[in-house]
């Protein structure tokens, strides 16, 4: 009898920049292996494409819904960010849209530097 399982996930962000400017749209891309889920926060904001999940500090244009593998933000002010992406794997079910409902395997983090 063989038995499958599941190998856990590695979060890795892939592309990342180090520096960008006020209201460049700056686009982050997970490389993660064996992921189902990916959550994305920024200095421990979860992000989403809704408005009132964004911040004084940034505003996310694009992905980050439904378990994204990318997303797509700008920053209003200048200052240095952290980037966070956390990824789980599911045993059963679909990507899930709440961050309480699944438990993290693995997080990885980038810095972005942000001038005027």
């Amino acid at each position: 009898m063989l038995l499958s399982c599941k190998k856990k996930p590695v979060a890795c962000i892939r592309g990342a920049p180090t520096t960008a400017s006020v209201y460049d749209t700056i686009k982050f891309t997970s490389c993660s292996e064996n992921a189902d889920v990916h959550f994305w926060r920024v200095d421990d904001d979860w992000l989403n494409k809704s408005w009132e999940n964004s911040s004084d500090n940034h505003l996310v244009v694009d992905g980050a819904e439904n378990c994204e593998t990318w997303i797509a933000l700008y920053f209003y002010n200048p200052g240095t960010y952290t980037i966070d992406l956390e990824v789980a794997s599911l045993t059963e079910g679909t990507c899930v849209s709440s961050y309480k409902s699944w438990k993290k395997d693995d997080q990885t983090s980038v810095i972005i530097t942000i001038t005027p």
